[in-house]
């Protein structure tokens, strides 16, 4: 009774986080998607480790989440350091309490779940339908100008296009995997309505992020004869854009002329941040701190943004846990392709977040997604001897 009564848990627990992932693709709304994180994920995290929950999550095992678990525990006490009691800190510190919980949960499901492949899947599946249903809404309130807002909990353009980003990543590596045409062919068409969906929403950083981890994996897959194709396709492109740009409509420019602008902006931003982090780069500025620039309320660099609200600490901290996490994915003893995917995962949510991500924890958010879950991958797939792939 008790190894039933384990692995219905087990079943729960696995079913509960692959249905908050691909929620993640299906719902139009960031309240839905707490909905989903506190309804459904949360209580079969507790239920699954009612016993001994507290030793899951301050487990002394592993240096990587040591580090995880020190830097929220910084994040707490920075808090509380900086700020009186109210709501806000109230917040901040549940944030980082759930985006804590969240990891714990994608390293348990990544170390003990065997059918990772379906998992792949069915993100692809939740994805492809979300990017449909992405473009069926943009064609339908289309509006001149207005950039292509990805269907997901996020409900943001640019948080929306990396969770996509995550999916289309998966998605060639379904294909990769795959012996049969159908399943190849279905991660074909879900990548190609991913893609459409990201460029779309005009957002670069995503985009060029998605772009050099797909290097990644087709350096991984497929060797140099890929590097050599998508070389000449982008050259291609480029010079067909570059040259005809000038003889496209007007509506045309309205939609791509943003991918192409000189990024002043940004380098604004990152500029005013760097200043403000010299002035104080031992403990920053708190989690709420106002940050004055003209247009911009937060430092869109997730390392700027660490060093700019929590101090250089933090940053050292944070930089640790993103070469470790690389380090264990490059030692993990998985399947190959499966560890070169969880590589251009990690690939991507650092450069994604060089233009994005401010904030190191977030209540439920797109970062989970990109940038934390493969972070708990690489955790997740280290001790395993192999992968059992079915």
């Amino acid at each position: 009774m008790k190894i039933i009564r384990r692995w219905e848990s087990d079943k729960l627990f696995h079913l509960s986080f692959m249905l908050f992932v691909c929620g993640q693709y299906l719902l139009p709304y960031k309240a839905l998607g707490d909905i989903l994180f506190y309804a459904a994920l949360l209580p079969a995290f507790i239920w699954h480790f009612r016993k001994t929950l507290m030793s899951v999550l301050f487990k002394h095992d592993d240096m990587l989440c040591n580090i995880i678990l020190l830097l929220f525990a910084y994040i707490i006490a920075h808090t509380l350091l900086y700020r009186t009691i109210d709501k806000y800190t109230l917040g901040i510190i549940g944030s980082t309490i759930s985006n804590y919980i969240f990891l714990i949960s994608a390293r348990e499901y990544f170390s003990s779940y065997n059918r990772l492949d379906e998992f792949c899947k069915m993100i692809v599946i939740a994805a492809g339908i979300g990017a449909v249903l992405s473009l069926i809404d943009f064609m339908v309130f289309y509006q001149q100008g207005v950039r292509l807002r990805p269907w997901n909990a996020s409900d943001h353009e640019i948080a929306g296009a990396s969770v996509y980003a995550i999916s289309a990543l998966i998605a060639i590596y379904v294909f990769h995997i795959s012996q049969t045409l159908k399943e190849k062919l279905y991660a074909l068409i879900a990548f190609v309505l991913i893609f459409t969906v990201i460029l779309l929403a005009g957002s670069r950083g995503p985009l060029l992020a998605l772009l050099c981890s797909i290097m990644v994996l087709g350096v991984a897959y497929y060797r140099l004869r890929f590097v050599f194709i998508v070389l000449t396709l982008i050259a291609i492109f480029g010079a067909t854009f570059y040259f005809g740009y000038d003889y496209m409509s007007d509506s045309m420019h309205i939609r791509y002329g943003g991918l192409v602008r000189p990024d002043t902006y940004r380098l604004s931003i990152f500029q005013l941040a760097w200043e403000k982090i010299k002035e104080r780069p031992l403990l920053g500025y708190g989690m709420r701190a106002y940050f004055d620039h003209y247009s911009a309320r937060q430092p869109h660099n997730l390392f700027l943004g660490t060093a700019f609200y929590l101090g250089i600490p933090a940053l050292l901290a944070l930089l640790a846990i993103v070469g470790l996490s690389f380090y264990y994915a490059l030692k993990s003893k998985a399947t190959a392709a499966y560890k070169y995917l969880v590589l251009a995962l990690l690939v991507f949510g650092v450069l994604g977040s060089l233009t994005d991500n401010s904030r190191i924890v977030r209540a439920p958010s797109a970062s989970w997604l990109f940038y934390w879950m493969p972070v708990a991958m690489a955790v997740g797939i280290r001790p395993r001897a192999q992968l059992a792939i079915r």
